[in-house]
């Protein structure tokens, strides 16, 4: 198997992604990105925005508009090129308005220049097409993945395809804590959050994880595990004023306005799916499961530290 440059690599991301390159050099690109976590969080943000893009834009008739401006670009082209490239004698006989069609004995090599000259043309104006066709696709979709004018990734947008794209159960680094009160003291000693711990009912803490949501805003995920129902519940913590400060990550602009007092909550429906957010104090909470959002936030409450402190 060869191994790749992180030039080399950047280039196939790209193929890999839409699944047009070969065996061997998909093989050297997964492999080359368990080593170098750029590439490998470029690689899955394309993954996301492509399964975005399917899951969110259907496809539109063009409009006739747009067709007659290519129809135009294209004739506008090949006139442009025929005349520049043909021979004096060919464009008096085309301005005299005779067709040296007629005559194809007099100009066999100038008719087969203007053969290959036409197929240039075409090529030129399918590729030209197809930039303008990506720019308005470009532009639609950043005006539907874009609320308002805001650029900004929506984390419970982000949160919700994590947990989808894992099929139920995210795969992530993180450590199994001894208990609750232990997983809250290691996270304000590497995050500095102070952090109300959510209890979910019937539901114990099996995992904290590690979540990249951009190269430089790394946040906590809790794993719960619900024996009784067979189910995996993840709750994505932030502290509000690094989220805020990261410029980059949104919170849900209908989350934001409804959560106002300790008890809100927000259900998000994506597709089906609910995706729960409340704010504890300085702390934003998305939770995603299987479960219904109402029966989730019915379960989820602060833990009550006094039943950890020893007497």
């Amino acid at each position: 198997m060869q191994d790749l440059s992180k030039n080399k690599a950047l280039e196939l991301l790209p193929l890999v992604v839409d699944g047009e390159a070969d065996p061997d050099n998909r093989r050297a690109f997964l492999e080359y990105i368990d080593s170098d976590r750029d590439v490998k969080q470029k690689y899955e943000s394309q993954l996301r925005i492509k399964k975005l893009i399917q899951k969110r834009c259907k496809k539109a008739r063009a409009p006739d508009r747009l067709k007659a401006n290519i129809q135009k670009f294209i004739e506008e082209q090949e006139t442009e090129t025929l005349y520049s490239g043909t021979s004096e004698e060919i464009k008096k006989e085309m301005s005299s308005g005779s067709s040296f069609k007629s005559e194809p004995e007099r100009f066999p090599s100038e008719i087969h220049s203007y053969s290959n000259r036409k197929k240039t043309i075409y090529r030129i104006a399918a590729a030209a097409v197809a930039l303008i066709v990506l720019t308005l696709f470009t532009m639609e979709l950043l005006r539907q993945l874009s609320p308002g004018l805001d650029p900004n990734e929506i984390i419970e947008d982000f949160a919700y395809t994590q947990f989808s794209e894992s099929e139920g159960r995210l795969a992530m680094a993180g450590f199994q804590p001894g208990s609750i009160m232990e997983a809250q003291d290691l996270l304000f000693e590497e995050f500095n959050y102070d952090l109300l711990m959510p209890a979910i009912k019937g539901a114990e803490l099996t995992q904290v994880m590690y979540s990249d949501f951009t190269p430089d805003y790394e946040t906590p995920v809790l794993e719960y595990y619900q024996a009784e129902a067979n189910e995996y519940i993840y709750i994505f913590a932030f502290n509000i004023d690094s989220l805020e400060n990261t410029q980059k990550l949104a919170r849900d602009p209908d989350a934001v306005e409804k959560c106002r007092s300790f008890d809100d909550y927000h259900i998000k429906d994506i597709n089906g799916h609910h995706v729960v957010s409340w704010k504890w104090e300085d702390n934003w909470y998305v939770a995603v499961s299987n479960h219904n959002g109402n029966d989730l936030a019915a379960i989820i409450e602060p833990l009550d530290q006094s039943l950890y402190i020893d007497d």
